[in-house]
């Protein structure tokens, strides 16, 4: 029985965190709940992928230093396009936007 609790504080401890791609799921979901399914959707498959060239032995080339370097500065450009992005549609009013896209795949 405690190591069946041990687990479950494990768990939590690491689903509690919240990532990048957790917050732009929340600020869709504000707006509609179908924008933030469809994000949701895909970090869902992203992280599937991601097992998936793991599991075939990918892993060896992305450990190479270089390569990770390069992860760094691409990952970071993408973070901060995303802040950007967040703040300069931060000003907007969430009580007016009524004319919300009915397409759920131009919201990429």
């Amino acid at each position: 029985m405690q190591e069946f609790l041990q687990g479950i504080m494990i768990g939590l401890s690491v689903a509690l965190p919240f990532g990048p791609l957790n917050i732009l799921v929340m600020s869709y979901a504000i707006h509609s709940y179908k924008h933030a399914l469809i994000t949701g959707i895909g970090a869902v498959g992203a992280d599937v992928i991601y097992y998936f060239l793991i599991s075939i032995g990918v892993l060896q080339v992305l450990n190479s230093p270089e390569f990770f370097n390069i992860l760094s500065v691409v990952g970071s450009l993408v973070l901060v396009y995303l802040a950007y992005d967040m703040y300069k549609n931060a000003s907007k009013d969430i009580a007016l936007e009524t004319n919300l896209q009915k397409n759920n795949f131009k919201i990429f």
